[in-house]
């Protein structure tokens, strides 16, 4: 172990801010189960690190690539969802991402390129946007 590093502290507890972190960063995500699977990975492997706190941070910001991030169920009936998916079913955007935040889905509802569609008149090709 490097110096100031050590293995998971008992009891371990999310600090206040890293409940709000999560709360506006990632709000989807399952803290309790998230966290009791971080605790296992981590006894077995024999994590260690400085920050504890930091850690989990990672772990749930790079959760494709860690997995064990459990995500809450998505209410889809929720008026807001309800709202954002009419607009993006309509203009043939795709489906949100499994764990995929209201606002993240907006935003890229938001910024996407428009599609081109190419028509064809004999040799002359011209592009429409929609």
């Amino acid at each position: 172990m490097k110096k100031g590093e050590s293995y998971l502290p008992e009891p371990f507890f999310l600090s206040q801010s890293t409940l709000i972190w999560l709360a506006q960063k990632h709000p989807l995500v399952d803290i309790a189960e998230t966290l009791e699977v971080f605790q296992d990975k981590s006894r077995a492997r024999g994590w260690h690190y400085v920050c504890w706190q930091s850690a989990f941070k990672n772990y749930v910001r790079f959760g494709r690539q860690y997995g064990g991030v459990v995500f809450k169920s998505v209410n889809v009936s929720e008026l807001r969802w309800r709202e954002l998916l009419a607009k993006t079913r309509a203009a043939n955007f795709r489906e949100p991402e499994i764990g995929e935040s209201w606002q993240g889905f907006k935003d890229a509802f938001d910024n996407r390129q428009p599609r081109q569609n190419v028509i064809q008149f004999g040799h002359v090709v011209k592009r429409v946007a929609k």
